[in-house]
């Protein structure tokens, strides 16, 4: 885990161990640094005068030349353990005595000018002059061994490291202890937050366990949840109160539902039937008035007309209510099969030349209004036709995924740029309205057909071209 993801408790635990824990290294370097100078130190001043002891009572010996006494001194001078070597040198720089008696001369220097001085790796070398009444009358020599201050060095520091150890124990006891004292108001706010946030409930408060900034700390998160608490009251009561006005408003919106679906109903059958008179008695009034009155059969051709288009106008509308307030359950729709009984149900496709690129395949649709779809796109392809220009629909699909695109394209007027936007509004006509009849309610029925079944539409066009429509339906599961 990376350690800026730690808790704080573990933070401050661990920060004040290493603290503590690179202080202790750094005295116990120190101490055993200074140790180390300070025996080595005090070896050299004890060798020091014990080789000045010898000097001063050597002289009357090598003054005459009484080797006997000469071994004497330096015998007891050798009674310290760490004595290795001692010998005396006479005026001249010549090896005069030596100790222990065993030791080869050849293992000691011939004279006095190459005596070796100071620490080696294993044993001290210390020599002195030997002084009769202000005049030198030899060279004190002694080699002392360095074993004892090794292992009073050893013992020392196996003493610093035990001391060191026991130390951080304590300390890290000491750290978990603070860490724990530091961190308990962290935590504690950190779980109440966390409950908060789980349980969305904002009645809780954190307990201020201290006076320090963490207990501020603690004042300023509960007066924060406090305005929280407050403020989720307050949307409390206004979603209930929207929730009320929702209610209220939906039942509003069904009873007007209800009565413009009553509305409709009176529509096609109230209304419906004084066209169909009005188109019936203007028929009869043509057949009766005489072929000469041109102006009289004009106005009633147009009345006829009007009537009619209102008629249709009606129909289209309720077409349009119907599936826009219809619930259209969905299921595998044969393409091929419903093409051809759309092709064959209207008599207006008689004299159209169709070309099928079979198979077309199945989607998920209602079959009713997939049908009404169809026949309104092929009705557009034959009705917004040039005079000179025999009707050629061309109808194929193609699988995109888990979709089919079905598209349907004529060889007719085409559609102006700037009109496609609009195209599938309501009550939105294009091309020459005194040319081609129509409610501008067809590809709007359309539209709302294929987005309940799940789809989408769209439609392309060149100009005295044709032009290509399509829609999009989901394919059932292979």
């Amino acid at each position: 885990m990376n350690p800026r993801d730690w808790t704080m408790e573990r933070k401050i635990g661990a920060s004040t161990f290493a603290i503590a824990l690179a202080a202790i290294a750094v005295l116990s370097v120190f101490l055993i640094i200074s140790e180390q100078a300070t025996m080595r130190a005090s070896q050299v001043r004890f060798t020091q005068t014990l080789v000045g002891m010898i000097a001063n009572n050597a002289a009357a010996s090598l003054l005459y030349r009484d080797e006997a006494v000469a071994e004497q001194i330096l015998a007891g001078a050798a009674a310290e353990a760490s004595t290795q070597v001692a010998a005396l040198y006479t005026e001249d720089g010549k090896l005069y005595a030596w100790y222990p008696a065993a030791l080869a001369r050849s293992a000691l220097p011939a004279n006095a000018s190459g005596l070796p001085t100071g620490l080696q790796q294993d044993w001290l070398d210390v020599h002195a002059p030997v002084m009769l009444q202000g005049r030198k009358v030899g060279t004190a020599y002694l080699r002392t061994n360095l074993l004892e201050l090794r292992r009073s060095f050893h013992v020392y520091l196996w003493t610093v490291a035990a001391v060191a150890f026991v130390t951080i124990l304590l300390l890290a006891l000491l750290a978990r202890a603070i860490q724990r004292w530091i961190s308990l108001p962290i935590r504690s706010l950190s779980a109440t937050a966390q409950r908060i946030a789980a349980q969305r409930d904002y009645t809780l408060r954190a307990d201020k366990l201290s006076g320090d900034e963490v207990g501020s700390l603690v004042d300023s998160f509960n007066a924060m949840v406090q305005e929280i608490e407050s403020a989720h009251e307050a949307i409390q009561r206004h979603a209930s109160r929207l929730e009320s006005e929702v209610a209220e408003r939906t039942a509003n919106l069904a009873a007007m539902v209800n009565e413009l679906e009553s509305f409709s109903y009176s529509i096609s059958h109230d209304m419906r039937g004084p066209l169909r008179a009005i188109v019936g008695y203007g028929e009869l009034l043509t057949e009766r008035i005489s072929p000469e009155d041109g102006e009289s059969r004009q106005y009633l051709d147009r009345l006829v007309r009007a009537s009619r288009r209102m008629d249709s106008l009606i129909i289209d509308i309720l077409n349009y209510s119907r599936i826009a307030k219809g619930e259209m359950q969905v299921e595998p729709v044969d393409l091929d099969t419903l093409t051809d009984d759309v092709i064959n149900e209207y008599p207006q496709f008689a004299g159209a030349n169709f070309t099928i690129a079979r198979p077309l395949g199945s989607v998920l649709g209602h079959k009713a209004a997939l049908g009404q779809v169809l026949s309104n796109l092929l009705g557009n392809a034959i009705k917004f036709m040039p005079a000179d220009r025999q009707p050629a629909v061309k109808v194929w699909s193609e699988r995109i995924g888990q979709e089919r695109r079905i598209w349907v394209e004529d060889n007719g007027i085409g559609i102006e740029p700037d009109d496609l936007a609009r195209l599938f509004r309501i009550f939105q006509r294009v091309g020459d309205q005194s040319r081609f009849a129509g409610t501008g309610v067809g590809l709007s029925i359309v539209k709302k057909a294929v987005e309940k079944m799940g789809g989408r539409v769209g439609a392309e066009s060149v100009v005295q071209q044709g032009s290509k429509f399509w829609f999009i339906l989901p394919v059932p599961a292979d």
